[in-house]
């Protein structure tokens, strides 16, 4: 049922943290999704949001990014367009369950 539930959620790895307002997260996927050739819209994106906890070091890797899209298509056209980021050092994937992100 949670796997269900996360069917339209991408994870975005290695976007910069420079700011931490839902609205920075939701312009900072729109850029990306610029560099992916996808028309994406603002309002396809239903939610952004940071995982974990901040880190205090400025050296830290990044937190994750998590993402909500509105339609299924459209975070499966997002999640088929990211063979484009060869030479980014940004990983999209979806975001899984521990349990299936095991097998």
């Amino acid at each position: 049922m949670d796997q269900y539930n996360r069917r339209k959620n991408v994870r975005i790895l290695g976007i910069r943290e420079d700011h931490t307002a839902e609205d920075e997260g939701k312009k900072q996927l729109l850029k990306l999704a610029g560099e992916l050739n996808i028309s994406l819209q603002e309002k396809v994106i239903q939610r952004v949001h940071r995982l974990g906890k901040k880190k205090k070091s400025k050296a830290a890797k990044p937190r994750g990014i998590t993402a909500c899209f509105v339609s299924y298509a459209k975070k499966e056209e997002f999640i088929e367009k990211r063979k484009n980021l060869k030479g980014i050092k940004i990983a999209v994937c979806e975001d899984l369950t521990s349990t299936r992100y095991k097998l």
